[in-house]
């Protein structure tokens, strides 16, 4: 065998070794640790949408966080005097137990309510996700009500939200502020509610 097959047959012979070993390990999305070793140690509320009493909270079997109801998250705008205000915010903590040699990132949050909103009257609902130790690298949502005449539940659904992750395996405290406001005036009433938020899933790596 001449140099030049030598070669070849030796370049088809690693890319053989590549792709056998791409083809059996999985992708780095699909890493998670065992269900088990993922919990939730402990929950918090607060704001003037959520007063105390007012949040249920609803854990999967394997003791994760599902899904977070409220109560009191609404805010109003009217002719006449409402019993909510037009700003309203609410922040929820949990102390998320992560194993050894783990870390964890926000991956996908999802909000369910009603909006009957009209044209001359814009919702909002901001959100911010915290990363312990991360600061600066917390992420944002803004989703802005369409501005027209509006009575429907809605679900709105952030994906892919953060690229900070918690420092290695430990217990960490992950944290969601979100606010809702109305602006404008009208002469009809007009009403934004968080009803639910679901959190089904989490962005974890080894470390």
């Amino acid at each position: 065998m001449n140099q030049k097959k030598s070669k070849l047959w030796q370049l088809c012979w690693l890319t053989t070794v590549l792709l056998g070993l791409s083809l059996h390990q999985p992708s780095l999305a699909q890493l998670a640790p065992p269900k088990n070793s993922v919990s939730i140690q402990g929950f918090t509320y607060a704001g003037r949408g959520c007063p105390r009493g007012s949040v249920k909270v609803k854990y999967g079997r394997d003791r994760r966080l599902s899904q977070i109801t409220f109560q009191k998250f609404i805010v109003e705008v009217g002719r006449k005097k409402t019993q909510f205000p037009r700003h309203s915010y609410c922040t929820v903590s949990f102390k998320l137990k992560v194993p050894r040699g783990w870390s964890v990132s926000w991956q996908q949050v999802e909000y369910g309510g009603f909006a009957k909103l009209s044209s001359r009257v814009r919702g909002q609902l901001r959100t911010r996700y915290y990363i312990p130790g991360a600061g600066e690298k917390d992420a944002f949502r803004i989703y802005n009500f369409p501005q027209r005449n509006t009575f429907k539940n809605y679900r709105i659904v952030h994906k892919g939200i953060s690229t900070a992750y918690t420092p290695c395996g430990a217990a960490v405290t992950m944290t969601v502020n979100a606010r809702l406001r109305l602006v404008g005036s009208s002469t009809t009433d007009n009403t934004l509610t968080v009803k639910n938020l679901i959190i089904p899933r989490f962005k974890w790596r080894r470390c």
